[in-house]
């Protein structure tokens, strides 16, 4: 192969010669509109690189631009999502609002019958060793609040009663879910008697019920008998969770009272006792 072109190496040379020759004219004959030969030829050399070019910087262009698209509609969903959580913390708020108000009227319509006598008050602490041992309340001796006065929740459910300290304008409210607390109830519909006391926690239980009482039950509404000479007859207690037989001669029974003392907000003192009520 190599013998042959060095035998035919200026037949080579003078093909080449004449190809680029035959170039030149074509760069001078005249197309017309229709452009040279060379410029025909160079477009179908170059036109599709210079549309695989054009094709990459739009794609690189868009690219570009939906970014910024993006990058602007984020901003923008932040910003609507910051309104949106302000406007539902407003919204809580102003439900809270309408809620306090709402429930200051239930407090006032509630036993309309003796509203004279009845005190709405405020909850402003709590006991600071239990939250169910007592609350504060913002009224007191100005009120005419006095020890034993019966407290109950905005729907008439048995709270606990006033104890000492009494001041001015603040009294201490013993829960019944109080461990020291004691309250005479019996089942709704009659029968099973038994004293209620709290546990210092959400459950109180109901005391001296005997292991032969098949009566009560899961479910059963308790109230008050008004034998403990504090709490009026009828007042609603709170409702069995859970009866169980001991070894022991009384039955243990889980009681939920009707309120739970982390919520309350409003109640309502009674400024009579049992025997001007009923």
């Amino acid at each position: 192969m190599s013998s042959f072109l060095k035998r035919n190496k200026n037949t080579a040379v003078l093909l080449i010669l004449i190809f680029f020759h035959m170039i030149l004219i074509s760069i001078q004959v005249p197309r017309g509109e229709k452009g040279t030969y060379f410029e025909t030829f160079l477009f179908a050399v170059f036109a599709p690189i210079q549309h695989g070019v054009v094709s990459v910087w739009k794609a690189v262009s868009k690219s570009w631009s939906d970014y910024f698209d993006l990058r602007e509609v984020s901003i923008q969903n932040k910003r609507l999502l910051k309104e949106v959580m302000q406007l539902r913390q407003e919204n809580t708020v102003l439900r809270n609002l309408l809620k306090k108000y709402e429930k200051e009227e239930r407090v006032k319509e509630f036993l309309s019958g003796i509203s004279k006598n009845l005190v709405n008050a405020r909850i402003i602490g709590f006991d600071m060793s239990n939250v169910f041992k007592s609350i504060i309340i913002n009224k007191g001796i100005v009120q005419g609040l006095k020890k034993d006065m019966v407290v109950l929740d905005e729907s008439g459910n048995l709270v606990g009663r006033i104890v000492p300290p009494i001041t001015y304008n603040q009294a201490t409210v013993q829960l019944i879910t109080d461990s020291k607390s004691g309250v005479s109830v019996v089942k709704q519909d009659g029968g099973s008697l038994g004293i209620l006391s709290g546990k210092n926690s959400e459950i109180c239980e109901m005391k001296y019920v005997l292991s032969t009482d098949e009566e009560i039950t899961e479910g059963d509404v308790l109230v008050t008998t008004g034998y403990d000479g504090i709490f009026p007859p009828y007042l609603k207690v709170g409702q069995v969770l859970s009866v169980q037989r001991t070894p022991e001669l009384f039955k243990e029974i889980k009681v939920s009272p009707n309120f739970k003392p982390a919520q309350l907000q409003q109640v309502v003192v009674l400024r009579l006792n049992e025997n001007e009520i009923f």
